[in-house]
């Protein structure tokens, strides 16, 4: 009899775990949907991150070295998969150019690097075809 108990009340317990708006039929419904609406973020966010990482490496390639100093930093400007985006603000200088405003979205916890504010100077790499973009290559250490 003690085994048939603890089969009944680890049932209970396991059912007592699952949120009301996922029990029943329509609930499991719902869960489904909700799995795959977190599998299709996800998915948006690798294809995010592969398509920035390419960008990188073509910058990295292409790029020609400067410097910019950040004059802005909007925060949570956009999202993917859960993650912000921010806008930073930049004036940008390069070899044979004038300084120019230019902006680059980044996905950064920025409490977690607290120099990267208005007035820092960076590293940066500009497309030779495109000055708009900015890649910007500080090591965030």
């Amino acid at each position: 009899m003690g085994f048939f108990k603890d089969l009944f009340q680890a049932n209970r317990k396991a059912r007592a775990m699952v949120p009301d708006k996922y029990r029943g039929p329509a609930g499991a419904v719902r869960m489904a949907k909700d799995e795959a609406a977190q599998m299709n973020a996800s998915m948006d966010l690798m294809a995010e991150m592969q398509r920035v990482s390419a960008e990188r490496q073509r910058m990295q390639h292409v790029g020609v070295q400067g410097e910019a100093t950040i004059t802005s930093i909007t925060e949570n400007v956009a999202e993917t998969g859960g993650i912000p985006w921010h806008e930073v603000g930049m004036e940008v200088r390069v070899p044979g150019r004038d300084p120019y405003p230019a902006t680059r979205r980044v996905m950064l916890e920025l409490s977690s690097v607290p120099s990267f504010k208005p007035g820092k100077i960076v590293p940066v790499l500009v497309d030779p075809e495109d000055p708009s973009k900015v890649l910007i290559t500080m090591t965030l250490s």
